[in-house]
């Protein structure tokens, strides 16, 4: 028998192509965001660029690959949103109407180790800046058994402890 582990990523909304933008949707923050589609190219190609609010579109947060190249992560303080590539990918292509986003699971305020959100914040935020440890394993939200992305953004678990 295999043991169960629950995954870090809970499921938090989904990105569409609403006119000229990728839209995210997020149910932890109602405001909508956009990244303009003539940006999503730049995020494909590893560059940074601004995620903005649908409402009056100024800046809130970047976008960015993943360093593993396989998840697109929008980074709208203090949380870490991430998308599998593959599914962003669908929806730009056409194959599918819409994704699913992703966050971490978090109990939010101090963790165990102390650490306030805000500092936790401020290490995730240069995303491709972290080595896994050997012996961490999870379950990703692209259903793989521990993939790099799994890890990548798992790290702020392993953080929180």
């Amino acid at each position: 028998m295999s043991e169960y582990a629950e995954s870090p990523f809970e499921k938090c909304g989904r990105i569409f192509i609403e006119g000229d933008d990728l839209v995210i949707r997020s149910d932890l923050d109602d405001r909508g965001f956009c990244i303009p589609l003539v940006d999503v190219v730049d995020v494909l190609d590893g560059e940074t660029v601004p995620v903005l609010l649908l409402e009056n579109r100024t800046q809130v947060g970047v976008a960015k690959r993943s360093t593993s190249g396989k998840a697109m992560n929008v980074w709208i303080d203090p949380l870490l949103y991430t998308s599998p590539l593959s599914r962003v990918m669908d929806v730009l292509e056409g194959r599918a109407r819409k994704a699913a986003v992703f966050v971490g699971r978090e109990e939010g305020g101090v963790n165990q180790s102390g650490k306030s959100d805000s500092a936790i914040s401020s290490i995730i935020s240069g995303f491709g800046s972290f080595r896994t440890p050997d012996n961490f394993s999870a379950r990703c939200p692209c259903e793989c058994s521990g993939c790099i992305f799994c890890l990548e953004i798992s790290l702020l678990e392993v953080l929180r402890r």
